[in-house]
C-alpha cells in the first residue's frame, strides 16, 4: 500500500437517502475484446428478411463487442428507444444489442392465426426488421416462456426461474461486454407488466453479477469468459413531467429531484436516411410490429415543437456522470464517449457507504473509489465531495481549504491498492434539522 496526495476531482456521483435510503454511485468499465459466444448461449435463429431494409443478424457473426445492451422481456419492448439507439449508432458508431427474454409467443396476433412457437417466430422476424432500422444488428433470445399478461413479478419469476435466467443474461453480458445497459422499469407501478418488471430486475442484478467472480464461476472456468464491469445502467422512461420540442431534455422535471433523467430528442435528423427525423424512422420501426396491432399507429409528429424526447433514468453507474445532461450522448459519456476535460475511457469513479440508513445529525462514512488507466499520472489526484447545505464533510473538502491556508497536515490522504485503485474516506454528518424520508445528493 502507498499514499499519494492529490489534485481535486469533484465527485457528483451519489444519491443518499436520509433515514430510509441508499447511496448510488459511479465508475467506468475497462474496455477489452469480446469473446465468441459459448456453446449454448441463446441467440436468434430466424432467417433475416432480404431486400433493402436493414435487418438484425439472425446467424452467427463471430465475436461481438457491444457498446449498449438493451434488456427486455418481449420482442417490441425496445421499440420506444429506437430513435435514440439509431442516433447513437449513426453519430457515434455505437454498437447496440438487444436481449429478449422470451420470443413473445404468448402475446396477441393482429395479423393471422399463428400462436405459440409460430407466433414467436413471426414476432422475432418483426423485431429483427424493426431494430435494423436503428442499426441494431444483434438480438439474443433467452427462450423463457411468454405467458399471459400479469402484473406479478413473483409469478413471472416462478415461471422463468430466476437463477437460470440471470445466468443467461450474465453470460451475454460477459460475452458481448457492453459499456451501457438500458432496460425497463423494475418497479411494480400500476399496470407495469410483471414480465417487464422482472426483466429489468434481472438487468440490474446482472449489472453487478457480471463483475463478480463468485457469481456463475463456471462461465469463467469452463467457458473462457471473464468478469465484466458495465459502466452504467439506465431504465427507459422517467417519473416526472417535460415539454416536447428541441429543449425537452432540459425542461424535464423529475418527480424526485434527486433522479438523474436524460433526454434524447427524436427530432434530430438522419443523414443516412435522407434527412428524415428519428421520430419518423422510429414510427416506421414500430409499425413493423404488426402482430401487436402497431401497424395502425399514426404518423409521427412533423412539427419540431411537438416532437418529444426518449427519456432514460439512471439506476447506477461506475463511471462519472455527464455534466452535460442535455447532450444526445449524455447516457454514453464517460462510458462510450470521452468528453473534454473528463477522465479517460476505462476510468472508474464511485462511492460506497457503511450505512444504508442515514439519520439527521448522525455521522456515517463514505469511501470514494477511483481507478484510472495506468498511463495516466494520478500522483496528484483526489476527490472532493459536495454535500447539501448544512451538512459537514470531514475529509478532502476541509483538507483542501486547510492546505490553502498553509496547514499542510490537513492534506488529504489517498490510498492506492495493489490493483491501482485510489480510495479516500470521508465522514459525513447530516444537518441536525435535515428533513426525514427525503433523498439527498452528494
Amino acid at each position: 500500500m502507498q499514499q499519494r496526495f492529490a489534485r481535486s476531482i469533484t465527485a457528483r456521483i451519489a444519491i443518499i437517502f436520509l433515514i430510509v435510503g441508499s447511496l448510488v454511485s459511479s465508475t467506468a468499465a475497462a474496455q477489452g475484446d469480446a469473446t465468441p459466444l459459448p456453446s449454448g448461449t441463446p441467440t436468434g435463429g430466424a432467417t433475416p428478411v432480404g431486400g433493402a431494409t436493414p435487418v438484425a443478424d439472425g446467424g452467427a457473426s463471430g465475436p461481438v463487442d457491444l457498446d449498449v445492451l438493451f434488456i427486455g422481456a418481449h420482442p417490441d419492448d425496445e421499440a420506444g428507444g429506437l430513435s435514440t439507439y439509431g442516433q447513437w449508432n449513426e453519430a457515434n458508431d455505437a454498437q447496440v444489442g438487444v436481449i429478449t427474454v422470451t420470443r413473445g409467443e404468448g402475446g396477441g396476433n393482429a395479423v393471422g392465426t399463428e400462436e405459440g412457437p409460430a407466433l414467436g417466430l413471426l414476432r422475432e422476424d418483426e423485431e429483427r426488421r424493426a431494430v435494423g432500422l436503428a442499426g441494431v444488428e444483434h438480438i439474443y433470445n433467452l427462450d423463457k416462456v411468454d405467458f399471459y399478461y400479469t402484473v406479478s413479478a413473483p409469478l413471472t419469476e416462478a415461471t422463468w426461474g430466476y437463477d437460470d435466467t440471470l445466468e443467461r443474461v450474465v453470460r451475454v453480458i460477459r460475452t458481448t461486454r457492453p459499456e451501457v445497459i438500458t432496460t425497463m422499469n423494475p418497479s411494480p407501478t400500476p399496470g407495469n407488466h410483471g414480465h417487464h418488471q422482472l426483466a429489468a430486475r434481472l438487468a440490474v442484478d446482472a449489472f453487478y453479477a457480471a463483475a463478480d467472480e463468485t457469481r456463475f464461476p463456471d462461465q469463467l472456468s469452463n467457458e473462457g469468459l471473464s468478469t465484466w464491469d458495465v459502466g452504467k445502467i439506465v431504465r427507459s422512461g422517467g417519473a416526472g413531467e417535460g415539454e416536447p420540442g428541441p429543449d425537452c431534455a432540459t425542461t424535464y422535471v423529475p418527480a424526485d429531484p434527486t433522479d438523474v433523467v436524460y433526454g434524447v430528442w427524436a427530432g434530430n435528423t438522419s443523414q443516412a436516411n435522407g434527412g428524415r427525423t428519428w421520430a419518423d424512422i422510429e414510427r416506421e420501426a414500430q409499425r413493423t410490429y404488426a402482430s401487436q396491432g402497431w401497424a395502425a399507429f399514426p404518423d409521427a409528429e412533423t412539427d419540431p415543437a411537438e416532437i418529444t424526447c426518449d427519456y432514460f433514468t439512471l439506476i447506477d453507474s461506475r463511471v462519472p456522470l455527464s455534466t452535460n445532461p442535455e447532450s444526445t450522448t449524455a447516457v454514453l459519456e464517460n462510458a462510450v464517449v470521452e468528453i473534454p476535460r473528463g477522465l479517460p475511457l476505462g476510468s472508474q469513479l464511485y462511492l460506497t457507504t457503511d450505512s444504508f440508513d442515514v439519520q439527521a445529525g448522525e455521522p456515517f462514512t463514505v469511501t470514494s473509489h477511483m481507478q484510472i488507466p495506468g498511463d495516466v499520472d494520478t500522483s496528484e489526484a483526489f476527490v472532493t465531495l459536495i454535500a447539501p447545505t448544512g451538512w459537514e464533510v470531514v475529509g478532502a473538502a476541509e483538507a483542501e481549504a486547510a492546505a490553502a491556508a498553509g496547514e499542510e497536515e490537513a492534506t488529504p490522504v489517498v490510498t492506492a491498492t495493489e490493483d491501482g485503485e485510489l480510495t479516500q474516506e470521508f465522514t459525513i454528518i447530516p444537518a441536525a434539522d435535515a428533513e426525514v424520508n427525503t433523498r439527498y445528493t452528494i
